[in-house]
């Protein structure tokens, strides 16, 4: 009985459930982009390199460590048709809470792109900007394990003329 109850639960937690959204799926994809260039060099995932760079910290925040204190990046990657990446992120290590904190800003430009009605008929020129404000805490346990978390705000704007 314990087993059909657990192979039940394994199996509903297996399945992937999705909602009916018609064009959510494609909403602030700007995250998935590396935002370091040891990131990009790693094939955009880190799931094995523990580094001292700060920039990694974006994407896994258990990567922040007191080391990086005083320590800032800043990146800027230009991409086809006018789209521009820009990534700043600082470190500071809180020595009476033995936290290491790090606040950070990602802003992704896709340039001007035609604004335009149902029919195709050119309206004008928009340009959308997303950006997120990131703020990480990361703490040790004992000696060899590290944990963190990140707050982040989204937003997605059109600074259109």
């Amino acid at each position: 009985m314990l087993q059909r109850i657990f192979f039940t639960l394994l199996l509903i937690c297996t399945i992937r459930a999705q909602s009916q959204t018609l064009g959510g799926n494609s909403l602030y994809n700007f995250l998935k982009l590396p935002n370091a260039p040891q990131l990009t060099a790693l094939g955009g995932i880190n799931i094995s390199q523990f580094t001292r760079d700060i920039g990694m910290v974006f994407h896994a925040p258990a990567l922040l460590q007191p080391s990086m204190h005083g320590q800032s990046s800043f990146v800027f990657n230009a991409y086809f048709g006018g789209v521009r990446q820009y990534h700043a992120i600082t470190g500071y290590h809180h020595k009476a809470s033995a936290t290491t904190v790090a606040v950070g800003v990602h802003y992704f430009d896709y340039g001007q792109i035609a604004r335009t009605d149902v029919a195709g008929n050119v309206l004008g020129l928009f340009r959308p900007v997303d950006y997120v404000v990131q703020a990480t805490a990361s703490r040790s346990y004992l000696r060899h394990w590290q944990y963190g978390m990140s707050l982040k705000f989204l937003r997605l704007l059109d600074i259109s003329n």
